[in-house]
C-alpha cells in the first residue's frame, strides 16, 4: 500500500468518526430528554421512547421547515409539500428590501430601483415595466380571456 492510500483511508476512518460521534451525541441527547420527560410528566403513562424520539425530532424540525418555505432558493415542489405538512396558506411574502436592481436588465448595468412587479415582485426599472391604469387592465385581463 502507498503512503497516498493510507492517507486516504485514515481520512475517511476520521469522518466516520465524526459522524459517530455526532450520533453518539445525538443518542444520549435524546435519552436525556425523555429521562427529565419522563419525570416531568404523569407517573401513571407508559412512555415509549421511539414515539417519544419521534415527536422531539418532529417538534426540533417544524420551525426550520417553515422558514424553507419562505426562501426563495427552495424549490417549488419542496414548498409545496412543506406547505401541506404545516397547513400553512400559500401567501407571497413582502420583500425587506426596499431598493434593488433590475431583474430584466444586465448586471454591469446596476439599476438600482424600488419598483417591483405586481406579480413577482421582482424589481423591475422604466424601461422593462408597462404602467395601466385600472379600466384598461382589466379591459386587457377581460381580452386575454377571450
Amino acid at each position: 500500500m502507498t503512503n497516498f492510500a493510507v492517507i486516504i483511508m485514515l481520512e475517511e476512518e476520521q469522518k466516520d468518526g465524526l459522524w459517530l460521534f455526532f450520533f453518539h451525541l445525538v443518542n444520549v441527547s435524546g435519552i436525556n430528554a425523555f429521562v427529565i420527560h419522563k419525570a416531568n410528566t404523569d407517573k401513571g403513562i407508559t412512555h415509549i421512547r421511539r414515539i417519544f424520539l419521534k415527536q422531539l425530532a418532529a417538534a426540533l424540525v417544524t420551525d426550520h421547515q417553515k422558514r424553507r418555505i419562505q426562501l426563495r432558493a427552495v424549490p417549488t415542489t419542496t414548498k409545496k409539500r412543506l406547505r401541506e405538512v404545516h397547513d400553512v396558506d400559500e401567501t407571497v411574502q413582502q420583500s425587506t428590501a426596499k431598493r434593488g436592481r433590475c431583474s430584466s436588465c444586465p448586471r454591469k448595468n446596476d439599476k438600482k430601483l424600488t419598483s417591483k412587479c405586481f406579480k413577482c415582485h421582482k424589481f423591475i426599472c422604466q424601461q422593462h415595466s408597462r404602467v395601466y391604469c385600472v379600466g384598461c387592465r382589466t379591459e386587457e385581463s377581460a381580452d386575454e380571456t377571450d
